[in-house]
């Protein structure tokens, strides 16, 4: 029988992993946009590269990319099911 890392530990933090992925050898946490770190606790600094500075432009660019990203992350998810 093998042992599910995820459903046993629930390792990974709830709000903000899209995925918590069993392995073998453990697991993999696969965090939100703006989420980080093995288990998806660590807030990234959105704010550290200055998106803001051009007038709200970048921002939306920026937002925009994420949800582009996001939607290519799901899109991999599911084709990997």
């Amino acid at each position: 029988m093998d042992y599910n890392y995820c459903d046993a530990l629930h390792p990974c933090h709830i709000e903000n992993t899209l995925l918590c992925e069993d392995r073998t050898e453990g697991y993999k946490c696969h965090c939100k946009v703006g989420w980080g770190g093995v288990d998806c606790s660590h807030n990234l600094d959105n704010c550290a590269s200055n998106p803001c500075s051009s007038r709200g432009e970048t921002s939306i660019q920026t937002l925009w990319l994420k949800f582009i990203d996001l939607q290519i992350t799901e899109h991999s998810l599911m084709l990997s099911d």
